[in-house]
């Protein structure tokens, strides 16, 4: 009963997050990315103050924090942290320029409340942006990037069948194959916004992500 009740509660909120937001890597927000930046941290700060929490700023790497910019600051009067800090520092997160694994372990801190993300090139994230509801704070996009209903039923199918898992299994990523072939081939979705979209999902490490990028490519041959 315990499974099928955590089940549900993936189902209905698979973030787990109480609010998500993002500034997306798009040209058009460059020529104002300090201004963006100062943006993405007068949210987190709000939501903090809402659930009364403490703003959390999530690096790469320990060595990524310092330097000028709104959230080197934001870090410097509150807390910042990275993939190998031994602290659990949990609270509204804002994520900047996070990987996979800095995705997957930001949202994980951030539970319960809020994350915001800043994008970089090197990690598309407008799947993630659908799958969370994300709202774009630059206001590239006025709603969160859309996802036709029958690749979204697609995601959702392979999710539920191995999302839980992270697609260890050969079954598991037959059946992502199966489920995604028609959406991708068609080009009702690419690679990048599929695996973005499974790392909104709680369940979903960047293990997942990983696997299911790999197996998914075998679709695009």
């Amino acid at each position: 009963m315990a499974g099928e009740q955590d089940d549900e509660l993936w189902r209905q909120h698979p973030s787990l997050l109480r609010a998500a937001a993002w500034i997306p890597d798009a040209d058009e927000n460059l020529p104002r990315w300090d201004e963006l930046e100062q943006t993405a941290v007068r949210w987190i700060e709000k939501q903090a103050a809402a659930d009364g929490t403490t703003p959390v700023v999530f690096y790469n790497a320990a060595k990524s924090h310092g330097g000028p910019g709104p959230v080197s600051r934001l870090a410097g009067r509150y807390r910042f942290t990275y993939p190998l800090d031994r602290r659990q520092l949990h609270g509204a997160v804002l994520a900047f320029h996070p990987d996979a694994r800095s995705l997957r372990q930001a949202a994980d801190l951030a539970r319960g409340t809020a994350l915001v993300v800043l994008e970089s090139a090197m990690t598309p994230l407008a799947g993630w942006a659908a799958a969370t509801g994300a709202v774009d704070l630059s206001g590239v996009f006025p709603e969160p990037p859309p996802l036709a209903a029958e690749a979204r039923k697609a995601l959702d199918r392979a999710l539920f069948s191995g999302g839980h898992n992270n697609w260890t299994g050969s079954h598991e990523r037959d059946h992502a194959r199966r489920a995604l072939h028609d959406v991708m081939r068609s080009g009702l979705i690419d690679l990048d916004t599929a695996v973005g979209y499974v790392l909104g999902h709680a369940g979903v490490s960047e293990l997942g992500a990983k696997n299911l990028r790999l197996s998914l490519e075998q679709v695009l041959r």
